[in-house]
């Protein structure tokens, strides 16, 4: 209702960069300090989290409309960004991102440069930049998964269960706490699936599941066709990807309002070209290439 053209998108989009930059701005604050950088509300994993959507967005929507010099000029955003997000010390967050700048590259080859060029002077000056030891320490855990993992592998091994003696109906909404040990501490097992399917059964599971298929079967129709493909499905893609993974390490069915939205935009988008015969005339005589994919106005 609110997304009707393409250009109303990419303006929500740079929103939400504006926010990203501008929390990370305000975490510098915190640069040589004794504990992990976090956003105003005093949680380090908003401010990765927001710092990982920006810096996806910039990778996906911005640069491959670019040339090199000028994606160069936003390199000290990305250096803003990337600090924040690692004094954030958000495991999964820092994850995901780097998985999200390796898709974006493979679809927009263009972008390998960056990876060399940024990625060079980011080693160069990282050493200079006195981030949190804790932020470092505890990133480290991420080479042990076990440890990094926490208390996350007991709540799903706990909802593993769950699902197991319910499979059918579940246990019921909000049941997993008062099921658990401590209704406090485990009150989810951080891992969408097994939080439907402990709760709801095995139907609700899989219809979590199938709507997530045809959102990346949308996404990747469009951006294999090269009628539809432009950055904003790219970012959508990159973005599914962030949210998809996030649900299955990371909060619960309330927390993921974002999720259900990136869910939703590639039908957005189909519907745009469905609605839009001139846009499509218009694409066919311009066809985009992998390399540089064109923008969508």
């Amino acid at each position: 209702m609110l997304f009707d053209a393409p250009l109303k998108i990419n303006r929500f989009f740079a929103t939400l960069i504006l926010g990203g930059v501008a929390l990370a701005a305000n975490s510098l604050r915190m640069l040589g300090g004794e504990e992990r950088m976090v956003s105003p509300s005093g949680l380090n994993t908003e401010l990765g989290a927001a710092s990982a959507v920006a810096l996806i967005l910039i990778w996906g929507l911005v640069f491959p409309r670019l040339s090199l010099l000028k994606r160069m000029l936003f390199y000290p955003i990305l250096g803003l960004l990337g600090v924040a997000l690692i004094g954030s010390g958000g495991r999964f967050a820092n994850v995901i991102t780097v998985i999200c700048i390796v898709v974006g590259t493979f679809f927009c080859r263009k972008l390998f440069w960056d990876i060399f060029v940024f990625g060079g002077l980011g080693l160069l000056v990282l050493p200079f930049v006195w981030i949190p030891q804790a932020s470092f320490d505890y990133l480290h855990s991420l080479w042990h998964p076990s440890q990094a993992m926490g208390t996350r592998d007991d709540l799903m091994r706990l909802g593993v269960r769950m699902f197991e003696e319910h499979p059918i109906f579940g246990v019921g909404a909000q049941g997993f706490r008062y099921l658990s040990p401590n209704p406090l501490t485990y009150n989810y097992p951080h891992n969408l699936v097994l939080e439907l399917g402990s709760e709801m059964g095995v139907i609700a599971a899989l219809a979590f599941l199938a709507i997530a298929f045809c959102a990346f079967r949308e996404t990747l129709r469009q951006l294999l066709d090269p009628l539809l493909r432009n950055p904003l499905t790219l970012t959508i893609l990159l973005l599914l990807i962030y949210v998809f993974l996030d649900a299955m390490v990371s909060g619960d069915i309330n927390d993921l309002r974002f999720m259900w939205f990136i869910f939703g935009l590639p039908f957005v988008l189909r519907n745009f070209e469905s609605g839009s015969p001139a846009l499509l005339w218009e694409r066919r005589s311009h066809l985009p290439s992998l390399a540089g994919l064109k923008p969508v106005v």
